[in-house]
């Protein structure tokens, strides 16, 4: 049982017509006590949705669909789609009840009217009863937030949430900079391997700010990014910076600017200064850096223990 409010006037008659069509399968009664308790321009009811049939759903007329399809029965849905009063608003109430069997999204999905309406479209993909040959295909025609949507629901399949994270791969070149800076903000795991050869500044500012990025992601940009604006970006950022492995790749890099790598060796361990003392790839002035570093602390050690 569900309460439902509905302004009065025409929607009024819509109410008293659902009580009868309850009373005419054997439900108690209810109008007079819900009409006697209704505030002041108001007027609800209580409506039995277990008991609705299909022939009510084939015959009723668009308010009263609206009121019963969220969380009617698999027969009341059915009829609902027999209904000439169905309308595309109608189909997403259909699309939003959880109980709506697979058949009939099936149905749904293979009427071509019906599918071409981007939110029904949706609607089909993101139910998890949708069949997977009629998820799979949709799933094409979806926009990169909703790829984003669907490969973040642990609600549908495996297989779906993959696909989406595919779509979302592939199609990440042809993204505007500015939907590739939203992306990079809130992508799952599987776009974020895909963005870890990004070499725009922006968006990896924009994904080092995102929740799900862990230090193997960062490690993999800073071995591998040429750009020296992106190694800037991770070598500044406070959330980063201060780790001792990411500090040390960005170190190795030989494409990190000498400033901001020769200010990263401070907190590196004394082996670590050792392993860029002796790298041949980094440029001379790095690895004197990383020397006389070493050498201060093996003298400050070596005056300490002097001293006790």
């Amino acid at each position: 049982m569900r309460r439902r409010a509905a302004p009065g006037g025409r929607r009024s008659s819509v109410v008293e017509q659902l009580i009868r069509n309850q009373q005419a399968v054997g439900s108690t009664p209810i109008a007079g006590s819900i009409l006697s308790s209704l505030p002041p321009g108001e007027t609800a009811v209580m409506i039995a949705t277990e008991n609705l049939t299909s022939d009510q759903a084939r015959n009723a007329s668009a308010e009263e669909l609206a009121l019963n399809l969220q969380s009617a029965p698999p027969h009341y849905l059915e009829g609902a789609l027999d209904n000439p009063a169905l309308s595309e608003e109608h189909l997403l109430e259909i699309l939003r009840n959880p109980g709506t069997p697979a058949h009939l999204l099936q149905r749904i999905g293979s009427e071509t009217s019906w599918t071409r309406s981007y939110a029904v479209k949706a609607g089909l993909v993101n139910h998890p009863s949708t069949p997977a040959a009629t998820s799979l295909h949709l799933i094409n025609y979806l926009f990169w937030r909703d790829h984003v949507k669907v490969a973040d629901s642990f609600r549908l399949r495996p297989q779906l949430r993959r696909a989406a994270e595919n779509l979302l791969r592939d199609r990440l070149q042809d993204l505007a900079l500015g939907e590739r800076i939203t992306l990079a903000r809130i992508a799952g795991r599987g776009v974020i391997n895909a963005l870890r050869t990004e070499s725009n500044e922006m968006v990896v500012s924009a994904l080092l700010n995102n929740s799900r990025v862990v230090e193997e992601d960062l490690l993999v940009l800073c071995n591998r990014s040429r750009s020296t604006k992106v190694l800037t970006t991770i070598g500044q950022s406070p959330r980063w910076s201060v780790r001792p492995t990411v500090r040390m790749a960005l170190a190795r890099n030989p494409r990190t600017p000498l400033v901001l790598a020769v200010s990263l060796l401070q907190r590196l361990s004394e082996e670590d200064l050792k392993d860029l003392a002796m790298r041949a790839d980094l440029t001379q002035a790095l690895r004197q850096a990383a020397l006389r570093i070493l050498n201060e602390r093996r003298l400050s050690r070596s005056r300490r223990q002097l001293k006790s």
